[in-house]
C-alpha cells in the first residue's frame, strides 16, 4: 500500500482525502534537510509526545521511539508550544540508523548544517531554534495518538510527504485513497493529453 501511495504527489492524495471528508493537511511546516532522490517519502508514523516543562528530565520515551521507528517510518514529535529544538543532528542520525526516513516536528530543529550533511534526510518543522530541549519540555508518552493543527495522527498512520508539505492518511483510509489516486491520475493523464495537443482548456474540463 506504501509503495502504491509512493507513486503519487501530496496535491493529488489530498485531492482524493477531500473527496473522502477527511483533512489531513499539516499546515505551516517548512522542509529542513534533503529529501530522497525520488522527491517524496511515505511511510508509517511513529509518535513522540512532548510538553513545556522546567524539568531536566532523561528522555527514556523519546529515545524508545527512535530505537523503535522500524525501516520505513517516520517518527513525528509534538511538542506542544514548548520552547526549546528537541531534534538535531544526533536525533535526525539516530532515526536513520534505526531505519526512519524522515521526521516531523511540530516545533524547532537545530543543527541544520549537520542535518544537511546527512544526505537524504528530510525533516519538516515550523522552524529554527539553538535553544536546548533540555529544561524546556519533556516527553511523556510515545506511541500514542497526538494532535498537531487539528489533525489526529496515530501510530502506524501513514505520513506522505514531499516538497509542497505534509498529509496524514489515517490507516483506516490508506487502502482506499491509494485506489482512488490511481483513478484519479488517469483523469489526469487525460488532461495533460489533451493540454499538450492544443486543446481548448475550457472543453477539456467541461468534460470532467
Amino acid at each position: 500500500m506504501i509503495q502504491r501511495l509512493s507513486r503519487w504527489y501530496s496535491g493529488a492524495i489530498h485531492d482524493c482525502m477531500d473527496r473522502l471528508g477527511i483533512w489531513g493537511v499539516l499546515e505551516d511546516f517548512n522542509l529542513y534537510g534533503n529529501l530522497p532522490q525520488g522527491g517524496k517519502i511515505c511511510g508509517p508514523a511513529t509518535t513522540v509526545q512532548f510538553v513545556p516543562s522546567p524539568r531536566r528530565v532523561f528522555m527514556k520515551r523519546y529515545l524508545q521511539a527512535i530505537d523503535q521507528v522500524g525501516q520505513g517510518g517516520i517518527l513525528v514529535m509534538d511538542t506542544a508550544g514548548a520552547k526549546g529544538s528537541c531534534h538535531g543532528e544526533l536525533m535526525s542520525l539516530g532515526t536513520k540508523m534505526h531505519g526512519g526516513i524522515g521526521s516531523i516536528v511540530n516545533g524547532t530543529i537545530r543543527d541544520l548544517p549537520e542535518v544537511e550533511a546527512m544526505g537524504d534526510y528530510p525533516i519538516y518543522a515550523k522552524g529554527l531554534a539553538p535553544l536546548s530541549a533540555v529544561g524546556r519540555m519533556e516527553d511523556v508518552a510515545y506511541n500514542v495518538e497526538i494532535e498537531i493543527n487539528s489533525v489526529r495522527i496515530c501510530p502506524g498512520d501513514i505520513i506522505f510527504a514531499d516538497r509542497d508539505g505534509v498529509i496524514v492518511i489515517p490507516r483506516q483510509a490508506a487502502e482506499l485513497v491509494a485506489d482512488m489516486a490511481g483513478d484519479l491520475a488517469k483523469k489526469e493523464r487525460n488532461y495533460k493529453e489533451g493540454i499538450l495537443t492544443g486543446k481548448s482548456m475550457l472543453e477539456i474540463f467541461k468534460k470532467s
